[in-house]
């Protein structure tokens, strides 16, 4: 019996959530094909009824796992009255056991960097558009102007995955290593957060800059809800630029 295009879509869609998942878990080259199709519920010779080859697969799983965690954090972000506390937030639920321990497997970036140093071009173009996407969705949060809170975008970013993938690697020899990894990077980063006492408001410093530099800078006088909106605007572009690549 011909599949209709909605059932087609559907197993199309099944088939990238569970590779998105198994991927995370246990890494790109631990899954094979077969075993993603299997645990999806299809045969094997079926997979070629929707991707060319295991890399289009990854790079669709890729997009889709950020997506999602992407999706999530700009809402979370954005419902919070105050960026620092809500930046707090995201740094306590990030560096915690139970995102280190998750079934689903997590955030992409601290799940996947290994992979996708090891593969190729296609791989790490989808990886790269989520990095993109997070930095642009927390430095939306920062204040300063635009290049300074790339900036911190990049170092807050760079260190929770780090952290997180040094946890991993030690907790089944040393758990009391891997928790003090993550408790003290997260005391560590939450501390700086607050101790920059960021607000919605602009120091009039920048201010003072913003108004004699115009252009550009006048994009970084918006408030923290409007920058962002604007990320989560820029990140669904970028997706959806991804998807008809």
């Amino acid at each position: 019996m011909r599949l209709t295009k909605e059932q087609a879509e559907h197993n199309r869609h099944l088939i990238v959530e569970t590779a998105s998942r198994m991927f995370r878990l246990h890494g790109m080259e631990n899954v094979a094909v077969a075993d993603i199709m299997k645990e999806s519920g299809f045969t094997h010779g079926g997979f070629y009824n929707h991707f060319k080859s295991k890399d289009e697969l990854a790079a669709e799983a890729i997009a889709s796992a950020f997506d999602v965690v992407a999706s999530d954090l700009s809402e979370k972000l954005a419902s919070g009255k105050h960026p620092q506390e809500s930046l707090s937030s995201f740094v306590a639920r990030y560096l915690s056991p139970p995102h280190r321990d998750t079934k689903s497997g997590g955030c992409p970036a601290s799940a996947l960097s290994v992979d996708a140093a090891r593969n190729g071009k296609t791989v790490q173009t989808a990886f790269v558009k989520g990095i993109e996407t997070y930095l642009d969705i927390i430095a939306a949060q920062m204040g300063g102007d635009e290049q300074e809170a790339r900036q911190q975008a990049i170092a807050l970013f760079s260190g929770l995955v780090g952290a997180m993938m040094l946890s991993r690697a030690v907790k089944k020899s040393d758990p009391t290593l891997s928790d003090e990894l993550l408790s003290s990077a997260r005391k560590i980063k939450i501390g700086r957060l607050g101790g920059k006492a960021r607000t919605e408001a602009l120091s009039p410093r920048t201010r003072k800059m913003i108004s004699r530099r115009g252009g550009k800078a006048a994009q970084a006088a918006k408030t923290p809800e409007e920058r962002s909106a604007a990320a989560r605007k820029a990140a669904r572009a970028r997706w959806k630029k991804a998807k008809k690549a």
